[in-house]
């Protein structure tokens, strides 16, 4: 291969290795937590401020915003969400669904900010988000000194993202930012022009290989920056809150199921989002069933075991991280 060749492919690797993954991640995917979770301390390692768990079905509008793995997902609680890390860590990274920008900020002991990163879009909701994005975006920070703390702010009074699948890095070197697959495909290319042109021993035509590479590659970038800058996506609204009000609750005859009807009435109302809760009567909710839309109305036939002491219907709106909940119904044997 020569001299040049074996330079051409170390540099290559290198650059590749940029975007490795470094040991000592410690990973969070908050299954396990009953939903409504209020978060504090549950973490080893980890201090919660203004932040609660969501499952899909109950609480959280996964319509909207799906989790990136499993059902849970953690959502800013009255206000930003702050985490703070004992001992510190190098770097942070987590998978964000938003409905407002978002801003990671990153302190060190002192409380002195050593990074930041924002969002790429105003809101990446998966039905109602701006045109070229999708849920679940990669943010991270890292600082060679340490990270204390991160607070992530979205809308000021909460409810405004979903956060799922955290990682941190408590190594002695932070976690670089995963390398986007434009620029892996770019970099794969590259790399193999480099080791035909290194085996062929013409070096000037290397470097202008690499040069209109790299141009195409500026190209196709700034394609991406231009569209997410496109024109949102139009998200109805409606004048009033929305309501969800349990019209009944029948007993079906010889049978121990019941057939519950639910009035749900809003332009931002997402269509078969209703499910069916039960509530023990220590608190816990349980999802029962998906019910199913008729007419104005949302009506499940469900079989009843011992636990619900209450029923309550759960439905999902546009741009709202959380589901609606109608007021809580006895349920009389």
């Amino acid at each position: 291969m020569g001299r040049f060749g074996a330079r051409a492919l170390s540099m290559f690797a290198g650059v590749l290795l940029l975007g490795g993954p470094t040991k000592a991640a410690v990973v969070l995917d908050f299954e396990g937590q009953q939903d409504s979770t209020v978060l504090t301390n549950q973490y080893p390692g980890f201090s919660f401020v203004n932040a609660i768990i969501l499952k899909s079905g109950i609480s959280l509008n996964e319509f909207e915003f799906p989790p990136h793995s499993g059902a849970n997902v953690v959502s800013d609680n009255g206000g930003p969400m702050t985490i703070t890390f004992n001992p510190a860590v190098q770097s942070f990274s987590g998978y964000f669904t938003y409905s407002e920008p978002l801003t990671v900020a990153a302190f060190d002991s002192a409380h002195s900010l050593v990074a930041t990163a924002t969002s790429h879009f105003s809101n990446n909701e998966a039905l109602s988000g701006d045109q070229g994005s999708s849920p679940n975006e990669v943010l991270s920070v890292s600082s060679n000194g340490g990270i204390s703390s991160i607070t992530i702010t979205g809308d000021p009074g909460g409810s405004s993202f979903a956060l799922d699948d955290v990682t941190v890095n408590t190594g002695s070197s932070p976690n670089p930012t995963p390398l986007p697959p434009t620029v892996l495909l770019t970099l794969v290319g590259l790399g193999l022009v480099m080791l035909f042109m290194a085996r062929r021993k013409t070096r000037t035509n290397l470097i202008g290989t690499m040069v209109a590479v790299l141009g195409i590659f500026v190209l196709v970038e700034s394609g991406a920056i231009w569209l997410s800058g496109a024109p949102q996506a139009s998200r109805p609204s409606g004048v009033l809150a929305p309501r969800i009000r349990i019209v009944s609750v029948k007993p079906v005859a010889a049978s121990a199921k019941v057939t519950v009807t639910a009035q749900i009435s809003h332009p931002t109302y997402i269509q078969n989002s209703s499910n069916l809760i039960g509530i023990s009567t220590s608190g816990l909710r349980a999802l029962l069933g998906r019910m199913h839309d008729e007419k104005g109305t949302s009506v499940i036939q469900v079989p009843l075991g011992d636990s619900p002491s209450q029923l309550q219907v759960s439905a999902a709106f546009r741009g709202r991280v959380r589901r609606v909940l109608s007021d809580p119904k006895p349920l009389k044997r």
